[in-house]
């Protein structure tokens, strides 16, 4: 069975309405720098509380885990590093985007991270969905008024097929040079994704 870890990051706050409860209960759940602050609004209590500080106060009556501010590791990054280390298989960041390009695409590189050491991560933001995908199969639920992205990450993708979206294809390669695989869409059926090599980013955004 697979452990569970939910991240709350300093990016754009989100709502309670992109929260999946039910496996935030069975998740460890860490928090970094202003991210705890964003768990609590919403009602979670974190198990962990880390970072530098620099966006918020350090929390008082809590052992929060405090770092300095001049360090090799983003705050995201500490958290995703703690998760691993604590066994997590399967992790969740909420609040990962918007704000700063430069944050945005560090914390695409945590992502990675995880997935180089087989974690699975994901980044749910209010309007943005965001994951890297090692060579498989997989299914995109259809999500009507959302864009499906992919992209190839640090290299070229190889024996993509797309089906069931709008725009398929069939044992192509993906590589990082062209975004061809920009704004795609699944309406009224899941659309199967399978490819032989290479790393996938997944992205879903609110038209």
């Amino acid at each position: 069975m697979a452990k569970l870890c939910a991240v709350f990051a300093g990016g754009e706050p989100v709502s309670d309405r992109v929260l999946d409860r039910e496996k935030l209960d069975n998740s460890l759940v860490i928090a970094a720098d202003i991210g705890y602050s964003r768990a609590l609004s919403l009602g979670v209590q974190p198990d962990i509380v880390l970072g530098d500080f620099d966006s918020s106060d350090k929390p008082e009556n809590i052992a929060a885990e405090v770092y300095p501010v001049e360090k090799d590791d983003t705050d995201l990054m500490l958290a995703l590093k703690r998760a691993v280390t604590e066994g997590c298989d399967d992790i969740t960041v909420y609040g990962a985007c918007g704000g700063r390009l430069d944050h945005t695409v560090g914390n695409i590189q945590a992502m990675a991270y995880c997935v180089s050491r087989g974690v699975k991560c994901r980044i749910v933001a209010e309007d943005q969905r965001a994951e890297l995908l090692l060579p498989g199969t997989y299914s995109a639920e259809p999500m009507e008024g959302w864009s499906l992205s992919l992209f190839a990450y640090g290299g070229n993708v190889e024996g993509l097929t797309i089906s069931g979206a709008k725009y398929t294809c069939e044992n192509i390669t993906l590589t990082p040079f062209f975004p061809l695989g920009v704004s795609n869409e699944t309406v009224t059926e899941p659309a199967r994704i399978c490819f032989t090599k290479g790393l996938l980013l997944c992205v879903r955004s609110k038209l």
